[in-house]
């Protein structure tokens, strides 16, 4: 399932998490940044509509959700480092000190994102800062 189809399953079957999650994941590792409109709506359709229900259902969903974050994490582009962001403000979705393997991954693939001597035109430093300060909240 390609991120366009994803963004509409989820805007259609949001309050049902359980329908979509596994193609989240899979849609964030395939996903080739060939058209960000399609990105920037699937963010949306995410933070608007799945969230929401992940949020409700408390700790649930822990694996998707964690799995989610590092795999946004791993593209290395704004708006997937916006949605992972989003994702670490909900308290209650993910008990990240029981996770501190998965912790490490984590912080190791946004500290090689801050440490670039370059800039990347797939990144802008605000979310990358932005993101770092909502994880390192999430983890303390």
């Amino acid at each position: 399932m390609d991120i366009q189809q994803l963004n509409e399953k989820i805007q259609s079957e949001g309050s049902n998490p359980i329908v979509y999650l596994d193609d989240v994941i899979h849609a964030i590792h395939n996903y080739d940044f060939s058209d960000e409109t399609v990105l920037n709506n699937f963010v949306r359709a995410f933070t608007d509509h799945a969230l929401p229900s992940l949020t409700k259902s408390k700790r649930k969903f822990e694996d998707f959700t964690a799995d989610i974050c590092e795999a946004c994490l791993k593209k290395r582009r704004t708006e997937f480092f916006q949605l992972a962001g989003e994702i670490f403000d909900q308290s209650n979705l993910v008990r990240w000190q029981k996770r501190p393997e998965q912790v490490s991954r984590m912080v190791r693939s946004l500290s090689e994102v801050v440490l670039q001597d370059t800039e990347s035109p797939r990144v802008s430093p605000e979310s990358a800062s932005e993101c770092v300060t909502k994880m390192m909240k999430a983890f303390t």
